[in-house]
């Protein structure tokens, strides 16, 4: 498992999520980023993994209540896409393995902004950012998908860019410069 730290590691930016200092990954993940990093950077877009294992501790129960609170909430909010809060709201893998990471992206420099209101944007603003980016993101997602991960089908998840190692998917040799290093 990598712990990595707000800087720059095989291409791509390490800007942990709050309340975070750092994101953690499994090897697999990690060399499978650096992959899709060096098909994407051709095109001038570079990815920005912001959330990779969470470990749980003394205040899992916090953690598990506001993600409660936070479903409930878009339940109330968008009563029509309630069945989508199970998704949103767990932990989507990123509670084992290290193999569950999100990723950001910056392109011609400037970072996108795919989930303005994050998890609670509206879906016509989901549909309005998913056209204005689509080539920008259909390269993303094949090149992530090429380098062995799934992409979340969720809509909110997949502009969020949650995805997953694919099992049964051998992950590419590492860079010889990787810049990432163990704890």
């Amino acid at each position: 498992m990598h712990r990595l730290t707000r800087s720059t590691a095989g291409g791509f930016y390490i800007a942990p999520r709050w309340p975070y200092r750092s994101v953690m990954l499994s090897d697999g993940a990690l060399t499978r980023l650096e992959d899709a990093q060096r098909r994407v950077a051709p095109l001038g877009i570079r990815l920005v993994l912001t959330r990779g294992y969470e470990q749980r501790g003394a205040l899992n129960w916090l953690h598990g209540a506001a993600r409660g609170g936070g479903a409930w909430c878009f339940r109330l909010v968008y009563p029509g896409r309630a069945g989508e809060s199970g998704e949103i709201f767990t932990p989507n893998g990123h509670d084992h393995g290290g193999d569950a990471i999100d990723i950001s992206i910056i392109h011609a420099g400037k970072r996108l902004s795919l989930l303005p209101w994050g998890v609670f944007t509206p879906y016509t603003v989901l549909s309005a950012r998913r056209r204005r980016y689509e080539t920008v993101l259909t390269a993303v997602w094949a090149a992530l998908t090429e380098a062995g991960f799934a992409v979340h089908a969720n809509p909110t998840e997949a502009l969020q860019i949650h995805c997953e190692v694919r099992v049964g998917v051998r992950a590419p040799k590492p860079a010889a410069s990787s810049a990432a290093t163990s704890p």
